[in-house]
């Protein structure tokens, strides 16, 4: 069939088939590039962004440690008092940073060791507030 068309026709025959698999290049492209995105993004939350707050929640730890640690050394009753506001200070920004780390899209192992540190987290409160 191909044999007997005109140059002209074989030409827009080409043409046509090239630009239609540029077409078809052109759409598994745009596909591909929104699955990467969306990779990316999954990457973002699960491994760049929960270092920050993981390491909000070791500061707020060794604040605690300190003003624990002031708290046991002050002398006054008014040195008492700052160290004990301090203390619950810190204690509701770690309840709002904890908060805020458990909204997030956790890998098994991951939400596994969180929901370990939040049932030492609750033994530790009760045993704080039997004392």
């Amino acid at each position: 069939m191909l044999r007997n068309a005109k140059l002209r026709s074989k030409l827009i025959v080409g043409f046509i088939a090239v630009a239609s698999i540029s077409v078809i290049i052109g759409f598994m492209s745009v596909l591909n590039i929104r699955r990467m995105a969306d990779a990316d993004q999954a990457l973002y939350q699960n491994d760049t962004a929960p270092p920050p707050a993981i390491t909000h929640l070791v500061v707020d730890f060794q604040k605690l440690r300190v003003a624990s640690r002031d708290l046991l050394a002050a002398k006054t009753t008014l040195d008492k008092e700052k160290f004990q506001n301090e203390i619950t200070e810190l204690v509701h920004d770690l309840d709002r940073s904890v908060d805020a780390y458990a909204q997030r899209q956790l890998s098994p192992e991951d939400r596994k060791i969180f929901d370990e540190f939040l049932e030492a987290r609750k033994e530790y409160a009760g045993w704080w507030r039997m004392r």
